[in-house]
C-alpha cells in the first residue's frame, strides 16, 4: 500500500521525490525514491513505480517546470526505476532519456523508446548538463547488470540507484533519523537480497570497487530504497558495503512469509 509521495529538498539544488510503500500498515516498508536536480539543464533521475505515476509527475512538476527538464537519467531498467518512463517522455517533451544499449534491449517488449530521444551512457562515461558534468560509474553491488550510479563532482551529490538500500519507517528522510543498529542490519540484509551473488566475489576485488566509490568525494548520497546519507553516515555506509560479502546470508522470505501476508489480509478483511 502506497503511503505518500512528496518532494523533499536535500541540497540547495536537489529534491528527493520520496514515495513510501508498505504492507497493511506495517511499521517499516520500502522507499521508492527518485530525484530532481535543478541544474542549468534540469535532470530527473529515474521514474518510480507505475502505481505512483500521476502522483510522481505532480511531485516532480512542483520542483521543476516539465518543459525545462532536459535529461531523464535512468540508473537501471528495473520496473521501480522505469515505471513512469513512457509518461515522463510525454510529460517532459524536451528531455533526453539517458540510458544504455543494454537497458534498451532489456526493455524491448515492455517499453519502446524513440532512439531520437535517447542518449546511451555507460559506466565510465560522463554527461555535460550545461553548468557541470555528471560522471557515471558502476556501483560495487547491483541487481541489474545495466546499473550505473551518477556522481556530480561539482557538489559531491551521488545518485546511487539501489546502492545504500535499507528498509525503514516512512518518516525517514536522512540516515540520522534511524537507530544506527537498525539501519546497519537492514542495510546488510537489503544488499544481500539485491545481489545474492556478492558472497561469491573475490574480496580484494570487491574492496577495490568500494574504495573507488569512497574516493569520489561524496557529500550527499541519495538512493531509491532508503535514507539519504551525509557526513559520518557516508563513511558508515562505505564500511557496511565493505562488510556485505562477509556478512550472514539472509534467505529471502519463502512460503511462510507468503502465508503470513495472506493471513494478515484475511484479518484486515
Amino acid at each position: 500500500m502506497n503511503q505518500f509521495i512528496r518532494p523533499v529538498q536535500i541540497t540547495a539544488e536537489a529534491h528527493l521525490i520520496q514515495s513510501f510503500w508498505n504492507e497493511h500498515g506495517a511499521p517499516v516498508g520500502v522507499h521508492m525514491n527518485t530525484m530532481v536536480l535543478a541544474s542549468r539543464q534540469p535532470v530527473v533521475f529515474d521514474t518510480g513505480v507505475p502505481a505512483d505515476r500521476q502522483g510522481w509527475l505532480d511531485a516532480v512538476s512542483t520542483v521543476v517546470d516539465p518543459d525545462d527538464v532536459r535529461w531523464n537519467v535512468l540508473s537501471h531498467d528495473d520496473h521501480d526505476h522505469t515505471g513512469s518512463l513512457e509518461a515522463a517522455v510525454e510529460h517532459f517533451p524536451n528531455a533526453t532519456v539517458v540510458a544504455s544499449w543494454w537497458m534498451t534491449e532489456r526493455l524491448v517488449g515492455s517499453i519502446e523508446l524513440d532512439p531520437r530521444r535517447m542518449s546511451w551512457v555507460v559506466s565510465g562515461d560522463s554527461l555535460d548538463i550545461g553548468d557541470r558534468t555528471l560522471v557515471f560509474q558502476r556501483p560495487p553491488i547491483y541487481d541489474s547488470p545495466a546499473t550505473r550510479a551518477v556522481f556530480d563532482p561539482s557538489t559531491g551529490l551521488f545518485w546511487a540507484g539501489d546502492l545504500g538500500a535499507a528498509l525503514g519507517p516512512e518518516a525517514v528522510v536522512h540516515a540520522d533519523e534511524m537507530p544506527a543498529d537498525e539501519l546497519a542490519a537492514s542495510f546488510v540484509v537489503a544488499h544481500g537480497w539485491i545481489s545474492p551473488w556478492i558472497a561469491l566475489v573475490d574480496d580484494a576485488k570487491h574492496q577495490a570497487e568500494v574504495t573507488r566509490i569512497a574516493d569520489l568525494g561524496i557529500t550527499t548520497w541519495a538512493q531509491t530504497h532508503g535514507p539519504v546519507y551525509e557526513g559520518a553516515h557516508i563513511d558508515r555506509a562505505i564500511e557496511l558495503l565493505r562488510a556485505v560479502p562477509r556478512g550472514p546470508v539472509v534467505p529471502q522470505p519463502g512460503q511462510a512469509g507468503l502465508d503470513a501476508i495472506v493471513a494478515s489480509m484475511l484479518v484486515a478483511a
